[in-house]
């Protein structure tokens, strides 16, 4: 089947490729990319990781992750489900557990934040193309989370002037659509 004959059409690599380090670079999401590049949403994939409250990381498998009857803490680019809890949206009215809870997410959350601040400057080959053939690069960077959770285990320091400080990979703020749409809000309250 050619592409004329599906509403499906091939995308070059390179369009792709541009299309991934745009994002890379902005932090915008998955569906501003896609609507931006005139692509479909799926064309595009990313890797989740969770990361325990000593920045070590657990599972970076793009799949399904965490434990049985267990949690995992998402920011607000992602939707409120029966495993995964976001932050209440704060459009002012918040009661006053609500604002706590979101001040306990935070705070727990930031782990993943240092975790992933302290792994790219630890590798900094991460923070620049990989320069090898792409079905290898998760092996890679497999390898360098176990470096990482080993270097933790011993201690090793990061020196303050490597520490990552750029801001650039932000994400945009809360997402309200992620909020408003879902049934799994009584996990998190």
């Amino acid at each position: 089947m050619n592409d004329l004959e599906t509403s499906l059409r091939g995308l070059p690599l390179e369009q792709k490729f541009a299309a991934t380090i745009w994002w890379l670079g902005n932090g915008k999401t998955l569906r501003a990319i896609s609507e931006l590049c005139d692509m479909a949403e799926s064309t595009f994939h990313y890797a989740s990781s969770v990361c325990d409250h000593q920045r070590k990381f657990l599972n970076i498998y793009c799949d399904w992750a965490g434990l049985p009857n267990s949690y995992i803490l998402g920011d607000s680019d992602y939707a409120n489900t029966d495993w995964l809890l976001v932050p209440y949206c704060d459009n002012g009215h918040l009661t006053i557990i609500q604002q706590y809870y979101n001040y306990v997410h935070s705070a727990t959350r930031i782990r993943i934040e240092q975790a992933f601040g302290i792994f790219k400057s630890r590798w900094r080959i991460l923070c620049t193309p990989i320069e090898v053939e792409t079905k290898i690069i998760p092996s890679i960077v497999s390898a360098y989370c176990i470096l990482h959770n080993i270097c933790e285990s011993y201690g090793d320091e990061i020196e303050e002037s490597l520490l990552e400080t750029d801001n650039t990979f932000k994400r945009q703020e809360n997402i309200e659509e992620n909020y408003n749409d879902n049934n799994y809000t009584f996990i998190r309250d």
